[in-house]
């Protein structure tokens, strides 16, 4: 049985749809397929493949996480993992549970796209934890990468200062990483001054933030090659879920790059997930595939640039055109600037088409 957005939703999602399209382009957003049926995806999990920075995917995450969360009771959670650090989603959980304004105001400042995004979130009052353990921080700010990864520290300064712990070994790491440079930190010094501080440790508030500490210097510190991170990320990630995030008793939701989602690529994170016999998720994973047609991305990790971009489920592989040209002809969008969800129908031999839930299709999107 499937239900509908209340009224309230359907204003908050015309209201966001409107703030992410801008006066000059309009586009055309139809999510209405999407229907979950309600508990379906309690401890399996929904992987979102996406092109990064296409204006649409806002609209289509809110309407998607809106929907997935609308009859939920104060007992319900949604996981959402995200190709983002730890220390990102750390303030992102921070804002949308309303507790402060550090990521809006300070680590998504020139970002009005993503501000207005997580503010629709934040409005819901649902249960949602977002969870990421990417890479940690680059020499730019994209996503606000390299600002949430500042301020944690920052944070976990005051945690020690409220302890009595001696602030100079803390103080110089944030100078350097502040002021220096990132270059010029010494994290091997202070990743042992944190482990050091960690043993024997009386108090378990004080314990458990050293360990999360700990938790964010032990991650990768650049942009690599999508099958080094997909390992590391996945690693992290089962490593976090030990520490008591449930999943079996939850929802859980995926948003990915295409490069990390390509069921013939054996060493990707969706291969990973769905097949390797220590995931939770192990012959769990359904697939809501996004298919770009000629749209514009807007950004990458180390500068900001403008893409038109063509890219389906199979990113990197020859049967990458063969699916976007099945999709478009069996589903035929006829309106440039638009994005549609639909429900998956299509019989093909390609990899792992079965497993793919919902099509979304950005077409031509500006």
């Amino acid at each position: 049985m499937h239900r509908s957005l209340n009224v309230t939703h359907l204003l908050l999602s015309f209201v966001f749809f409107l703030s992410m399209t801008g006066p000059v382009t309009a586009q055309t957003v139809d999510t209405e397929a999407f229907t979950p049926a309600i508990d379906s995806l309690k401890g399996r999990l929904l992987f979102m493949t996406e092109c990064h920075e296409v204006r649409t995917n806002y609209a289509e995450h809110q309407a998607v996480i809106s929907k997935i969360s609308a009859n939920f009771t104060a007992s319900d959670t949604l996981n959402v993992f995200l190709e983002a650090p730890y220390t990102l989603t750390y303030f992102i959980n921070q804002y949308v549970s309303g507790k402060n304004r550090i990521l809006v105001d300070s680590i998504l400042r020139n970002d009005p796209y993503k501000i207005e995004f997580y503010f629709s979130l934040r409005k819901l009052k649902k249960n949602i934890r977002f969870i990421g353990t990417d890479f940690e921080y680059d020499q730019g700010k994209p996503g606000g990468r390299l600002e949430s990864f500042k301020l944690y520290f920052d944070e976990l300064k005051k945690v020690l200062e409220a302890a009595n712990i001696d602030q100079s070994v803390i103080k110089s790491f944030i100078y350097g990483i502040k002021v220096q440079g990132l270059e010029e930190a010494d994290f091997y010094t202070f990743k042992k001054y944190i482990q050091k501080l960690s043993i024997n440790q009386a108090d378990p508030v004080l314990k458990s933030k050293l360990k999360e500490a700990n938790f964010v210097l032990a991650a990768l510190q650049s942009h690599e090659k999508p099958d080094v991170r997909d390992k590391a990320y996945f690693s992290r990630m089962l490593e976090l879920l030990k520490s008591g995030i449930s999943v079996s008793e939850n929802h859980n939701l995926m948003s990915f790059g295409s490069a990390h989602a390509n069921p013939y690529n054996e060493k990707c994170l969706y291969s990973k997930l769905n097949y390797a016999d220590d995931s939770p998720f192990k012959s769990k994973v359904e697939i809501f595939a996004n298919i770009y047609f000629n749209s514009l991305s807007y950004g990458s990790y180390n500068d900001k640039s403008i893409v038109l971009e063509t890219v389906g489920l199979y990113y990197g592989s020859k049967e990458d055109k063969q699916i976007i040209d099945l999709v478009l002809k069996s589903y035929k969008p006829e309106i440039d600037n638009s994005f549609s969800i639909v429900k998956n129908d299509l019989k093909s031999e390609l990899k792992d088409v079965d497993k793919v839930r919902y099509w979304g299709i950005h077409y031509k999107v500006k």
